[in-house]
């Protein structure tokens, strides 16, 4: 029976079953690049086997299959937008998730998009108890996270080990309340944000191992030039495994930085790159 379904640059295609059915033995679904797909299948049974499922640039696509959140095998969902729906074609109606979210057995979620993003605020995250992996990228906010009536719109899990944030153009302010209990945290990637200009020290829990800062060069100058604040000597930044930091242009300045790291981190792992070098 079919386990691995994989459909990419079809042009032509509008849905993937003329029965609207599945077989409920797939393991993997990935489409992406089917511009003229306006539906997958209505629903999948709840005993489907699904644990991957993949979808991107797909841009009459509408809303996701019906009765994900039954699914109790899937662990990855990765959900990209077409930049054209968000460039080119503001009005159109874009994919949705479905009302009843995921199963809490969901490991890792991937998106894409600034309505996918938008979405994320209203999923109930905290209620994915089982989420480790959270990848949020091409969102158009300008704070993490926004708040109503002094109250936090998007609480996370505290299962979270890795949080990603991956090009947010106008993103100004990340709060320490974004990361308020996320107590197993331990990789911050924060990517191509290069409006970001306001970090506090709160948004580093002492779980984290891992902080990697790439194309944000006011969120590096800011740690930098105030490491005696993010970086106490009593605090764990010596157990760090890997710190990764692009800075400016000055090739002075980042010798004096990588000797202080060196020395703070003697046998760890210290990336240091230029903003036109980007390596991982």
């Amino acid at each position: 029976m079919l386990k691995h379904l994989e459909i990419d640059d079809c042009p032509n295609l509008t849905s993937l079953s003329s029965k609207d059915i599945l077989p409920t033995t797939l393991k993997v679904l990935r489409v992406g690049n089917c511009p003229e797909l306006e539906l997958i299948v209505d629903e999948l049974h709840k005993d489907t086997l699904l644990e991957d499922l993949q979808i991107y640039n797909c841009e009459k696509l509408r809303r996701l299959p019906r009765g994900l959140h039954e699914l109790c095998h899937l662990k990855k969902i990765y959900l990209e937008e077409p930049d054209s729906l968000i460039s080119n074609c503001p009005s159109l109606k874009r994919i949705s998730f479905p009302e009843e979210g995921f199963h809490t057995n969901l490991r890792e979620l991937w998106v894409a998009g600034a309505n996918l993003c938008k979405q994320i605020f209203e999923l109930g995250l905290h209620r994915l108890t089982s989420l480790t992996s959270l990848f949020i990228a091409n969102g158009i906010m300008d704070s993490f996270p926004e708040e109503e009536d002094g109250k936090t719109m998007l609480m996370l899990p505290t299962s979270l080990t890795s949080l990603t944030f991956y090009k947010f153009p106008n993103l100004l302010f990340l709060s320490w309340k974004f990361f308020q209990n996320l107590s197993a945290l331990e990789l911050i990637d924060i990517d191509g944000c290069p409006k970001l200009a306001s970090l506090s020290e709160k948004c580093f829990p002492p779980s984290l191992q891992r902080l990697e800062i790439s194309c944000c060069p006011g969120a590096a100058e800011i740690i930098l030039q105030n490491r005696e604040l993010f970086l106490p000597v009593e605090a764990s930044f010596k157990t760090w495994r890997r710190l990764h930091i692009m800075l400016r242009n000055n090739d002075q300045w980042i010798c004096t930085v990588a000797g202080w790291l060196f020395n703070m981190m003697p046998e760890q792992h210290v990336i240091l790159t230029k903003d036109h070098a980007l390596h991982r």
